[in-house]
């Protein structure tokens, strides 16, 4: 009977820590920023600039997509504490195969426990003088 009891009390405990586990996943809200696509020619790098305006970090993924959808930044999560800007520059050079003009699209995922409040900007810079020389605004 002891032991039927404690596998009962085990079985409980069991069924609890899931319960929890499934809930914390389920409070996490993921949303994609998405930016209009755009072309780069040699001389040139996109940036995308993040910035968490809520009250809670947030976790991001910087992407720049080809037409094709494959993404030329590296895949590393990073966390935005809340009033930080971060953002992700990408040389239009590292692009293989760039002949002439290349079409990108900027995306950030953004994901967090809460209600999420940020906003962000790509824009296409100029290697030689570093002036921005084309602004693009989110769409989210």
């Amino acid at each position: 009977m002891k032991t039927t009891y404690f596998r009962l009390i085990a079985m409980a405990s069991l069924v609890v820590m899931l319960l929890g586990v499934l809930d914390a996943g389920a409070a996490t809200t993921v949303r994609a920023l998405n930016f209009a696509s755009v072309g780069v020619i040699k001389g040139q790098s996109i940036q995308i600039n993040f910035t968490n305006n809520g009250s809670d970090p947030l976790k991001i993924n910087f992407l720049i997509l080809d037409d094709d959808g494959k993404n030329y930044l590296p895949a590393v999560q990073r966390e935005v504490f809340p009033g930080r800007t971060v953002h992700a520059t990408l040389n239009a050079q590292e692009i293989p195969f760039l002949e002439g003009r290349t079409d990108v699209r900027a995306k950030v995922l953004v994901s967090g426990d809460r209600s999420i409040n940020f906003f962000g900007s790509a824009e296409v810079i100029n290697n030689d003088t570093l002036k921005t020389e084309i602004f693009l605004p989110a769409v989210q």
